[in-house]
């Protein structure tokens, strides 16, 4: 991500969230995740301790992913019209190879999958760690990602 971006990340963010994940969230969850969807803060966490990479087709912003200390998923959202062409394969991986060599021994990636996301993070390589939770509002159920199992994603 390039400073200036962040409008349109956030509004492919949000709109992907409207359309699948927000109706299965308490408003106290939704109001929750669209304080921490705000591109002022993606820009702030981005200068922090967070990347944030981009997936463009034809000039357009279709796919995102941000990672907190190279260890941890907070966002991951895919356009619906490019989800199931490989986007999210392909952001994952190189996310991956972005954490690997900033922590060269890093052995697993973490996030807290929405609902409806489990079986996509699944496809993906993740694990559930434990059952699905509510925090603040906020669904999710926690995935690990063995690195070891990056070969699944070159395949």
């Amino acid at each position: 991500m390039k400073p200036g971006e962040e409008n349109e990340i956030c509004d492919l963010i949000i709109q992907t969230f409207n359309k699948f994940i927000a109706h299965l969230y308490p408003q106290k969850g939704v109001r929750q995740f669209l304080r921490y969807v705000k591109p002022r803060l993606l820009l702030q966490r981005s200068y922090a301790n967070h990347f944030v990479m981009i997936a463009i087709t034809q000039e357009k912003i279709v796919g995102m992913i941000e990672v907190r200390n190279y260890e941890h998923i907070s966002l991951f959202y895919v356009l619906q019209e490019f989800q199931m062409k490989g986007i999210s394969k392909e952001l994952l991986r190189r996310s991956i190879d972005i954490c690997l060599r900033c922590i060269p021994d890093l052995s697993q990636i973490t996030v807290n999958s929405s609902p409806n996301a489990v079986q996509i993070y699944e496809k993906l390589g993740f694990n559930k760690v434990s059952s699905e939770q509510l925090r603040n509002g906020i669904i999710f159920t926690p995935m690990v990602y063995i690195l070891s199992s990056m070969l699944h994603l070159k395949s």
